[in-house]
């Protein structure tokens, strides 16, 4: 059984996606998203893409980005996935480890790793609770929960009139090359949200943007909102200024986002990333629902790296657990070092040159059990 770690490329990102698209059981999104959330988002580094392949058969994907957020940067996961044929064989914690190795030279130990939200392009917010297995796979790998994150769903009506383009002497309209930098200017006083203008130029394009504005008489932005940002469907970000609201600008910008994608074929709209309140205001304004519920997921780096060093080298049994390599499951032999409160013990496959600090056990009685460090 040959077995070898490739980086997500052009050439194999069909095979990826199949993966993704076969064990992904809740989220549907086309090839063109996946690729505009992985190869194209401008933080993508190869070396933090890891594509596990068995018999030149890719059975395992985990994609991390490095982004600064706020004033540090972060390890954010965009995509993880084991073919459903191979989990509980320790694959996906090796690859969740061998990315945090990779990952030492462009974070430090005070920057934290979080799962999902990567802005400005992010597919979830968090990890769908319906995923219950990859929910409690990144507790037990140090992970903490975060406060609850809601998409909402919107059902589109076929028959969704067209908004209107004037509002108590204000103008809405679709963002023409013209106000681009205006609104950006516009969000970036406005908002405190700093990945917000990156969004939002996402969608500015010559042709046919995905941006909406509304203009007071004197042609200053003053409210905006945008759609597809994250994937094809999706709503957000949008805001209205503080002094304006409840003058129901922020209800058309909305319902002009819901009738261009109606136009684009579009059956519903996911609003991603709602809290508090704001949930309320989608339902009332649209008859948005909850569907589903995200967790955030994130550690410090120096917290999962201590937790990886002193994790137990015991089995249930009570017997010492005897080291097999991840790639060919060869006994390991030691590497030779000192192992300290700073360094892991490192191992030495003899048969397929395998050399680092993680291993799988094998149980008495079957195949590969769990996955130490």
């Amino acid at each position: 059984m040959e077995q070898e770690l490739r980086p997500l490329t052009p050439e194999n990102l069909d095979e990826v996606f199949t993966l993704y698209q076969r064990n992904e059981q809740f989220f549907k999104i086309t090839k063109a998203d996946f690729e505009q959330q992985t190869l194209e988002d401008f933080a993508f580094n190869p070396e933090l893409s890891l594509v596990h392949y068995i018999d030149n058969k890719p059975i395992a994907v985990i994609v991390g980005v490095v982004k600064k957020w706020f004033i540090k940067k972060n390890l954010f996961i965009k995509v993880f996935m084991v073919d459903q044929e191979y989990r509980r064989h320790g694959i996906g914690t090796w690859m969740f480890h061998e990315l945090l190795t990779l990952s030492k030279p462009y974070i430090n130990m005070f920057s934290s790793m979080v799962y999902g939200f990567s802005p400005p392009q992010f597919l979830q917010p968090g990890v769908d609770v319906r995923h219950t297995s990859l929910l409690f796979f990144l507790q037990s790998m140090g992970l903490k929960r975060r406060k609850p994150r809601h998409n909402l769903v919107v059902q589109i009506p076929k028959e969704f009139p067209e908004p209107t383009q004037e509002l108590s002497g204000f103008k809405i309209q679709r963002i023409t090359s013209d106000y681009f930098e205006k609104t950006l200017q516009f969000v970036q006083k406005a908002f405190i949200a700093p990945t917000w203008p990156a969004e939002v130029k996402l969608t500015f394009d010559s042709m046919k943007s995905l941006t909406f504005i509304a203009l007071d008489p004197q042609n200053n932005v003053v409210g905006f909102a945008s759609h597809s940002t994250c994937f094809k469907g999706s709503f957000g970000p949008t805001g209205v200024l503080k002094s304006l609201r409840g003058k129901k600008l922020g209800g058309e910008l909305l319902k002009w986002c819901i009738w261009d994608l109606k136009n684009q074929g579009f059956s519903t709209m996911t609003i991603m990333y709602v809290v508090g309140d704001t949930v309320k205001f989608y339902a009332k304004a649209v008859g948005a629902y909850i569907h589903p519920v995200h967790i955030p997921m994130r550690s410090c780096i120096f917290t999962l790296r201590r937790l990886r060093m002193s994790s137990a080298k015991v089995s249930r049994r009570g017997k010492p657990d005897i080291p097999y390599c991840p790639t060919c499951l060869h006994m390991l032999d030691s590497a030779g070092n000192t192992q300290g409160w700073l360094n892991a013990k490192l191992y030495r496959c003899s048969n397929c040159g395998y050399e680092g600090s993680f291993y799988v056990t094998k149980d008495l009685e079957s195949s590969v059990d769990s996955a130490q460090t």
